[in-house]
């Protein structure tokens, strides 16, 4: 089904400028970095349509990230699991409290999941 909203469109100085706003702690640096002043880019996140390119490009970047992470997550196990049968007692010590550390918290969230989810329907239902 087509879109009732029209997509923004960004201009090609707003396009080149949203990397380094992504990319950088301050509006000031990102600027100077662009070449495109620092009054200009607060006018553009003033605008929704600029904003909501910037907030998609951020969501995108921090999927990315995540599945990056969750790549690595396998290899890691086998890297602690490796560990596990070092010869050196420390190197043992420390991985097997790596991996303990792990299960705990995953166990913790396993638990807290559905409890959450019952404490927002109880809330759904009050509102």
């Amino acid at each position: 089904m087509p879109s009732k909203s029209k997509k923004f469109e960004l201009s090609l100085r707003q396009k080149q400028v949203l990397p380094y706003v992504l990319t950088n702690n301050h509006i000031r640096t990102a600027a100077q970095k662009s070449g495109i002043s620092e009054k200009q880019i607060y006018v553009w996140l003033q605008e929704p349509g600029f904003r909501a390119e910037l907030d998609a490009k951020r969501d995108e970047m921090f999927s990315n990230s995540m599945k990056m992470l969750k790549a690595s997550a396998e290899e890691s196990v086998l890297v602690l699991q490796a560990l596990l049968k070092s010869e050196s007692e420390r190197t043992r010590l420390t991985a097997a409290r790596e991996v303990l550390g792990f299960a705990f918290r995953a166990q913790e969230n396993l638990e807290l999941e559905p409890r959450l989810a019952r404490l927002e329907e109880l809330a759904n239902e009050k509102s």
